[in-house]
């Protein structure tokens, strides 16, 4: 099984943000990562064009359940204008003994 803090790292790595009307890639990169991560799992894994440029990832996990279980989340991020630290690297803080409260800075990865 994949390290989720390496995985999470590599997301942030992966520019990702909402163009906001502007002709850019927007979450493209993002997206074919993801699929192709899942992919490389087993996974059934495709994306959607959904406007130009931006794209959703469909991820199909087989099972012996009849019921469907959906989770859905959004790949783009906020613009990087004004940030002090480097938007596209996770720094990793050692996490303090009592909570997971640390703070992470990158791009969509402030606390979890």
């Amino acid at each position: 099984m994949a390290d989720p803090v390496e995985l999470l790292a590599n997301l942030v790595r992966i520019p990702s943000i909402n163009p906001r009307e502007r002709a850019e890639p927007a979450e493209t990169e993002l997206a074919e990562n993801i699929a192709q991560w899942a992919s490389e799992r087993g996974m059934q894994a495709r994306t959607e064009e959904v406007l130009d440029g931006r794209r959703n990832v469909i991820v199909t996990l087989p099972g012996d359940d009849d019921r469907p279980l959906m989770l859905e989340s959004h790949l783009d991020t906020a613009e990087t204008d004004g940030m002090t630290i480097d938007p596209f690297v996770r720094a990793l803080i050692p996490e303090p003994p009592r909570a997971r409260t640390d703070h992470r800075p990158g791009r969509s990865s402030r606390r979890w």
